[in-house]
């Protein structure tokens, strides 16, 4: 026993009910620029690790983010792991977009024990500041 309190219940997590004790959430998809310009993706904290990648080379290949295509041993764009020199404040990474490109993006989260949180925020042109709501910046299914 490594002295973590065992939480006997679930949490929900996106719509799917998980064991808040040790799980790891993936999630991909394409961030697409209304605007073309500077991007900054920001992991302000994570509760116990949060990898994020951006691009084809380090999420997956456009067009094809199932797992046989994921390029292995991709260097991830930011890391926050729980513990750490970085964790409690934020990680941050400016990448300059084209309007229009839809850049595939994955954000892999492990969580021991509790409490479990992950806070990340994006900013850029056409979207603000510290914006954690992408909705009409986020694309599940295209690749153009």
């Amino acid at each position: 026993m490594d002295g973590v309190q065992y939480y006997s219940g679930a949490i929900n997590l996106g719509g799917i009910t998980v064991n808040a004790n040790n799980f790891t959430a993936v999630y991909i998809g394409y961030f697409v620029p209304k605007i073309s310009g500077t991007y900054q993706f920001c992991d302000l904290f994570a509760d116990n690790r949060d990898d994020f990648y951006i691009g084809s080379t380090s999420a997956f290949p456009c067009g094809n983010p199932s797992d046989a295509s994921t390029p292995r041993n991709a260097a991830f764009t930011l890391e926050n792991p729980y513990g750490s020199a970085t964790n409690g404040r934020a990680v941050c990474v400016n990448i300059t977009m084209a309007a229009g490109y839809a850049y595939p993006l994955g954000n892999v989260y492990g969580q021991k024990g509790l409490p479990a949180e992950n806070q990340f925020k994006v900013s850029g042109p056409g979207l603000g500041t510290n914006v954690t709501d992408l909705t009409g910046f986020i694309s599940s299914d295209s690749c153009s």
